[in-house]
This record gives C-alpha cells, structure tokens and sequence, in this order.
C-alpha cells in the first residue's frame, strides 16, 4: 500500500512527458551523493536542506543520474530567445 504513493507520481510524471512531448519534458531530481545522506523534505526546507540542493546543481555529481544543470541551461537558453 505504500508504494501506492510513488506509482503515483511516476505516472504523474509519465503522463505529463506523453502530453508535452520528449523534446519540452525536463526532469529534475534530487541525488544522493555519496558522502550525504537523503534531503528532507517537508512544507519548510531549512537553510542546510537550501544549500544542499544548490550544492547539487552546481556540482552535478548525482546519484542516480539527473541532468540538472543541463536542464537548467535549457530553461535558460528558451527564456533567452523569448525575449
């Protein structure tokens, strides 16, 4: 019955990908590094969980592998020819 929850969000996920094609779907992921443990996450994220997740978009070093800063260089590159 637990698993309920994330078979939930991975068909959330799915579904939104089908609808808005492969090329415009960017997924996002929090790691889990090697030498930290899991980010908690919670209605309010502490300063340390703040800085946790920049450390992670800035370094890339992920687990499992998420394109975050990829991701993030495409968002910037579509809103730069928006303007």
């Amino acid at each position: 019955m637990l698993n309920t929850r994330d078979a939930r969000a991975v068909y959330a996920r799915e579904t939104v990908q089908l609808h808005v094609g492969d090329a415009d779907f960017l997924h996002f992921g929090l790691c889990q590094n090697k030498h930290q443990v899991s980010i908690p996450l919670g209605w309010v994220l502490s300063d340390v969980v703040q800085s946790r997740m920049q450390e992670q978009l800035a370094e890339g070093d992920c687990l499992p592998a998420f394109d975050n800063l990829n991701n993030l260089r495409v968002i910037g590159e579509r809103m730069a020819s928006r303007r």
